[in-house]
């Protein structure tokens, strides 16, 4: 039984047994089924991984770094994470605003602090957080990009483009820092400033770096710039790029040339220093050049050079781009304006202007000059480039130019004037004159550029060698080569003047023309050795006259309207006076009067002066005769002689000093001659039909016509030849071969 019970434990044994065993393992099975799976072993130098990473770091309470990652993996040695998925914010310091970095992949290095991404990098700036940004946003995209964490500057020595509200552009390494919110392109910079226009009239500014305060909204240009919109393009060295609300405002720029090109214009410019000023679509309105300025515009009608130590330049905006409406050149300014040459063949004179202040205004397209003007002293010249044209120079304290088309001059005004005209050359020696007023004011032919006429005043003053004038008014009209002076007028030389209400004198013969309240004084001749009879050219010959004309070189005088001229102790009226110098003749009519001292050598009026008067009088001074016709009265102081015609000679004759003078010598009266004796004691009259008298004798001969002299007191005689001695108060007769002489005596009734 023992043993029959042995098995039966040893069975029962075996159930636990089996029982035990299959419970474990069931029980091993469903733990192993319900324990978590174990991780794949981590890579080399992997000491942890993670996904939706985040790391932060701050500067107060405020935010300064955020980075956060879609994964990333911890690197032993060097300590680091690989970041994927990357998103980081950078804060400005105010924590308003931050800079969004966007990448697929970077490292970052824990112990730098620097992040660093090889593939491509997204950067957005100035995205608001709870206020407002400090500038406008940016786009930038690049790759092999740093990011300092403590620092928190971006950078790149790759290419990298950027974006932001009114443009794009490109350079080749950059950095950006938005703790001083401070872009830096470091080379090969390109920037495209689109506004609102179209593409082709974007701005496009090219540099070899660049730096972009955003908060001072300035971009530094080094060490060249060039920009370059439509026609218009700028080279400069070292230049400021000065925004307004992210639109292009300003450039300014050092050692800076320029050009913009139009189909019938190149404008052209230069500075040691010039600001560019911008309106709206980056237009450019207003360039301001400093510092030895020059500005070239050039056109089918001639070329226009102005230079200035500040040149300002006003552009308006058109549909085909910006056209120059003004420029004003400051300090040491000069313009210097080239016509080109006429299709007719002429060349118009260079016109050169220089002033402190020169303003230049264009007409509408900006391709010709619509007027000049300036507001200091200035100094004008007109510059011949034909030989028969005259070269002229104005000085004056302001002056305006009015242009035409073609940049041809047509109007000139001018102040407190000096002129000066050199003439062409006549005979191997120039003429030049030089002219001085307030006013000044001038019309040109705009066909050929020369003056046509001058009009000056007041106190208008002219000088050509000796020969001098003033006026309150004078009067240029250049093809007549005629001047006009007007208002108190005179004229004057070595040889004499002229005054008058009006002058007019013809530049071209010399030929001159006064009228109104005429006063001429003609210079005695000190080379002549003669008195010339009846006009001694050593005294001083004077004369007044409604009128007065001088032609032929000053070799024929005419006088008209009440004529008096005198000369010394002689005088002579009428209504018309002539000299002809060339044929050595004076000619007197209407009511004419000549008193001739019987001493004119000595400049003396004595009782013995004679005095004539006829409708008309001739003087030839070759034979020293004059000739009164029409009627005449002579008068001396014992005697009246009437006549229908009456001869004057002249004689020559030496002083004791051996001088040569000119006396009366005979005068000879012919048809109804009348002598009627003068004085306390006068009783006698004569008659006949020739007389002659001789003055330094007194004595009177009649001839011809039966004479007859009558004496109240002593009766009456009659002889063919009566000789009358006046001086002697005695008659004689010769009646040689006409019979016997005949007196009647009177007797006298008191004896």
């Amino acid at each position: 039984m023992f043993r029959r019970a042995r098995w039966l434990v040893l069975l029962a044994l075996a159930v636990v047994t089996a029982f035990t065993a299959a419970t474990f393992y069931i029980q091993r099975k469903a733990q192993r089924a319900a324990r978590p799976k174990v991780s794949a072993p981590l890579p080399a130098n992997i000491s942890a991984t993670a996904d939706y990473w985040t790391w932060e770091l701050k500067q107060g309470e405020l935010p300064k770094v955020i980075v956060r990652a879609r994964t990333f993996q911890q690197v032993k040695e060097p300590s680091s994470f690989l970041l994927q998925g990357v998103e980081m914010k950078v804060y400005d310091a105010a924590g308003l605003s931050y800079s969004l970095i966007k990448s697929a992949r970077a490292n970052f290095d824990t112990a730098s602090g620097e992040l660093y991404s090889d593939g491509e990098v997204d950067i957005t700036t100035a995205i608001a957080d709870g206020g407002t940004p400090s500038s406008p946003p940016m786009h930038i995209r690049s790759s092999g990009a740093h990011f300092d964490a403590r620092s928190t500057k971006v950078w790149t020595e790759r290419p990298a483009t950027f974006e932001f509200e009114k443009g794009d552009g490109a350079s080749v390494g950059a950095s950006y820092d938005p703790q001083l919110h401070q872009l830096t392109m470091k080379s090969e910079v390109v920037l495209r400033w689109r506004g609102g226009g179209p593409v082709e009239r974007q701005m496009v500014i090219e540099a070899g770096h660049l730096v972009y305060h955003e908060l001072t909204s300035e971009i530094f240009l080094t060490p060249h710039a060039k920009l370059t919109r439509g026609t218009f393009t700028l080279t400069a060295g070292d230049s400021v790029v000065i925004l307004n609300g992210g639109a292009l405002d300003r450039v300014e720029a050092v050692k800076a040339s320029g050009e913009d090109r139009t189909p019938k214009r190149t404008l052209t410019y230069a500075a040691q220093r010039l600001n560019i000023y911008f309106g709206a679509d980056a237009a450019i309105r207003r360039i301001e050049g400093l510092e030895g300025t020059r500005l070239i515009s050039q056109s089918p009608a001639g070329s226009t050079v102005v230079t200035a130590e500040r040149v300002d330049m006003d552009f308006v905006s058109t549909k085909d781009g910006s056209e120059l409406s003004k420029s004003v050149g400051t300090g040491k300014a000069r313009l210097e304006s080239t016509p080109a040459k006429r299709p007719n063949g002429v060349l118009p004179p260079v016109r050169t202007l220089a002033s402190e202040v020169i303003e230049v205004r264009m007409r509408p397209g900006g391709e010709e000059i619509s007027e000049v003007a300036t507001h200091s002293a200035t100094e004008a010249e007109f510059i011949p480039r034909r030989p028969e044209d005259r070269r002229r120079k104005l000085n004056g304290e302001r002056l305006t130019v009015k242009y035409g088309p073609g940049n041809m001059a047509e109007s000139l005004v001018a102040v407190d004037v000096t002129t000066r005209t050199e003439n062409p050359k006549k005979g191997g020696k120039p003429s030049v004159a030089v002219t001085r007023s307030k006013m000044l004011q001038a019309q040109f032919d705009t066909a050929t550029g020369q003056t046509t006429r001058i009009e000056q005043w007041p106190d208008f003053e002219y000088e050509e060698g000796t020969l001098k004038a003033r006026a309150a008014k004078a009067v240029l009209d250049s093809p007549k080569e005629e001047i006009t002076l007007d208002g108190s007028a005179r004229l004057w030389d070595e040889t004499g003047s002229t005054t008058a209400d009006v002058i007019v004198l013809d530049q071209n013969t010399g030929d001159l023309t006064a009228t109104g309240h005429v006063a001429s004084t003609r210079m005695p001749d000190v080379r002549s050795k003669s008195s010339d009879g009846m006009l001694d050219a050593r005294q001083s010959l004077q004369a007044r006259a409604e009128k007065m004309r001088v032609t032929e070189k000053n070799q024929r005088i005419v006088y008209e309207g009440e004529v008096l001229m005198w000369q010394a102790g002689s005088r002579l009226r009428g209504k018309r006076i002539e000299i002809d110098r060339a044929a050595d003749r004076l000619t007197a009519t209407g009511d004419v009067m000549t008193l001739i001292p019987d001493d004119r050598g000595g400049g003396r009026t004595r009782p013995g002066a004679t005095t004539v008067r006829a409708p008309s009088m001739v003087y030839d001074d070759k034979v020293k005769l004059a000739y009164y016709s029409g009627g005449t009265t002579m008068e001396r102081p014992n005697m009246d002689l009437n006549s229908a015609q009456l001869r004057v000679w002249f004689r020559e004759e030496k002083d004791s000093k051996g001088a040569v003078d000119t006396r009366l010598d005979r005068i000879f009266a012919d048809g109804a001659v009348l002598v009627v004796e003068k004085g306390p004691k006068a009783s006698k009259t004569g008659s006949s039909e020739h007389g002659e008298y001789y003055p330094g004798e007194e004595r009177m001969v009649l001839t011809g016509g039966n004479p007859l002299v009558t004496d109240k007191r002593r009766g009456t005689t009659r002889s063919s030849i009566i000789t009358w001695l006046l001086r002697e108060d005695r008659l004689m007769m010769d009646n040689t071969g006409s019979g016997p002489a005949v007196s009647r005596i009177i007797k006298d009734e008191r004896k």
